[in-house]
C-alpha cells in the first residue's frame, strides 16, 4: 500500500466507524474506548476487522486509530472467526464489508480527481510579452502555467485544443 492509498484508507476510517456504530446501535465514541458493553466490544471488533482485512491498513495504524495495542488487533481476527458462526453477525459483517469497499472506491476516485497539480515551469511562448504573469493551475489538465490575467484559467495548450474542437463543433465549448 503506497502513501496515497494509506491516506485514503485513514480518511475513510471515520466513515467506517460511524457505519459500524450505527449497525450495532452503539455510540461511535464507544469504538475508541476500552470500555463498553458486549455490543460495543463486538462493534469495535468488527470495525478493527474491516480496517485490517478490507481496507488493508497495517496493525500498528489500526491500533493507533482505535487506541488499542497491536496484540488486540491480532486477537480481534480470532474473535471475528467466532462471531461468524452466528447468522445475524455474518450478515452484518457482509453488509459492512460491502459498505467499506464502496467507501474506499469513492475515496480513491476522489483522491485521483483531487490530486495536487503537477509543477511545470512556464515556457516563454505560453505567456504574452508585457503582461504581468501569475502562476495558476489549469482547470482542464491541472498543470501549472503562467496566466495573463484573472480571466485566464486554462493553459495555452488546452486553449488551443478547445479552439480546434470548437471550430469543428460549431462554436460549442468543451
Amino acid at each position: 500500500m503506497n502513501a496515497l492509498e494509506t491516506r485514503v484508507a485513514l480518511a475513510t476510517l471515520p466513515t467506517i466507524k460511524r457505519a459500524v456504530a450505527r449497525e450495532f446501535c452503539v455510540h461511535d465514541r464507544a469504538l475508541d474506548a476500552k470500555w463498553g458493553g458486549r455490543q460495543a466490544v463486538r462493534a469495535r471488533w468488527v470495525a478493527i476487522h474491516l480496517a485490517c482485512r478490507v481496507i488493508g491498513l497495517q496493525a500498528a495504524l489500526v491500533a493507533a486509530a482505535f487506541g488499542c495495542s497491536a496484540a488486540t488487533v491480532y486477537r480481534t481476527n480470532q474473535c471475528i472467526a467466532e462471531m461468524r458462526r452466528e447468522a445475524d453477525t455474518t450478515a452484518q459483517i457482509r453488509k459492512l464489508t460491502d459498505f467499506t469497499r464502496a467507501a474506499i472506491a469513492r475515496a480513491r476516485r476522489f483522491a485521483a480527481f483531487a490530486r495536487p497539480p503537477e509543477e511545470v515551469a512556464p515556457t516563454d511562448d505560453d505567456a504574452m510579452d508585457g503582461a504581468p504573469e501569475t502562476l495558476r493551475t489549469c482547470l482542464k489538465c491541472r498543470k501549472a502555467f503562467a496566466a495573463d490575467g484573472p480571466f485566464n484559467r486554462i493553459c495555452p495548450p488546452c486553449a488551443r485544443v478547445n479552439a480546434n474542437a470548437s471550430g469543428s463543433l460549431g462554436g460549442l465549448y468543451l
